[in-house]
C-alpha cells in the first residue's frame, strides 16, 4: 500500500482526498495516512521513501516542505492553475499523463458553461466568502479566479486574512457567503451586527450558508471543486440549490430571518 502524508493545518483531508480520486478511478491502491494528521513544521515529518502528497496554506509552507522532502507533490491553491498543475502531477506519479488534465479540463468547462447561461444574473457583483465567524477570516485563493471569470470581484484577500465588521460594511458586497463550522444560531447572531442590515446583500436577502460538512471550501478534491464552483455561480446568479448543485447543498438567510426579532 502506498505511504502518504497528509501535510496541511487549514486544508485538512484535501491532499488525501485529491489522491485517492485519482488512484481509484486509474486503478491504484488508496493511500492511507501516516503519522500525525496535522504538521506545523517540516521538521516534524517521518523520513519517507515513498510519495508524500500535501496541500499547503502559504507559499512559504510550499518552500519548506520543498527543501525537506525529496519526493513530494505540494499544492499552494491560491488559484485555479495551481490545482491543475497538482492534479497532473498527481496523475502522472500515478502513471498517466493526461487524466488530471482531464479533469481538470471538465471542471474548468462546467464553469464557463454556467457562466455563459447566466451573464445578466452574475456581472459586476461584490462577494464576500466567510470561513469564520470569529474573528472574521474572509477567503479567496483560487475561488478568486472563479469570481473574476464571472466579472465579479471578491473582498479584497490573495488567500485568507482576518478582516472586520467595518471593511466588510465599507466593501457592500452583493452576496455574502458563509462556509463556517458555527451552527446556526451563531451565524444568526453575526448578522446582528449594527452594521450589517444596510449591507446590500442582507437587504437583498442573498447571504448564502454553506455548511462544511457538505463541502469545505479549503478542499481542492475534483468533488469538492465541482461542488465549491457550482455553488459559487449559484449564489451570484441567485439560484436555489437543486438547480446547478444538489438540493440542500447550501441554503440562502432571508433578511426576515435575520432581523426578525427587531420587525
Amino acid at each position: 500500500m502506498r505511504k502518504f502524508f497528509k501535510v496541511a493545518i487549514a486544508f485538512g483531508i484535501s491532499a488525501l482526498r485529491t489522491y485517492n480520486y485519482f488512484a481509484t478511478r486509474l486503478g491504484h491502491q488508496e493511500a492511507t495516512l501516516i503519522g500525525s494528521e496535522f504538521f506545523g513544521n517540516p521538521k516534524d515529518l517521518i523520513p519517507c521513501d515513498d510519495l508524500a502528497v500535501a496541500v499547503l496554506k502559504t507559499s512559504k509552507d510550499e518552500e519548506q516542505f520543498r527543501k525537506s522532502l525529496f519526493n513530494g507533490i505540494f499544492c499552494w491553491p491560491n488559484q485555479l492553475d495551481s490545482i491543475k498543475n497538482f492534479y497532473d502531477l498527481i496523475s502522472k506519479s500515478l502513471n498517466s499523463n493526461t487524466f488530471g488534465n482531464e479533469v481538470f479540463k471538465k471542471f474548468e468547462s462546467q464553469i464557463k458553461t454556467w457562466l455563459i447561461n447566466f451573464p445578466d444574473r452574475i456581472r459586476l457583483k461584490r462577494v464576500v466568502i466567510i470561513i469564520n465567524l470569529n474573528p472574521i477570516v474572509c477567503f479567496g485563493a483560487y475561488l478568486n479566479d472563479i469570481i473574476r471569470l464571472a466579472s465579479c470581484r471578491n473582498f479584497d484577500v490573495e488567500f485568507d486574512s482576518v478582516t472586520s465588521f467595518k471593511d466588510l460594511s465599507d466593501f457592500n458586497p452583493d452576496v455574502i457567503i458563509v462556509n463556517s463550522e458555527s451552527d446556526s444560531g451563531v451565524i444568526l447572531s453575526f448578522f446582528d451586527e449594527e452594521s450589517f442590515p444596510n449591507v446590500s446583500a442582507v437587504k437583498r436577502g442573498c447571504v448564502y450558508i454553506v455548511k462544511p460538512e457538505v463541502v469545505s471550501f479549503l478542499d481542492v478534491s475534483p468533488d469538492s471543486l465541482f461542488l465549491a464552483g457550482g455553488i459559487i455561480v449559484s449564489a451570484l446568479a441567485d439560484l436555489d440549490s437543486g438547480y446547478l448543485t444538489p438540493k440542500g447543498s447550501f441554503y440562502k438567510l432571508s433578511y426576515l430571518q435575520m432581523f426578525r426579532h427587531k420587525l
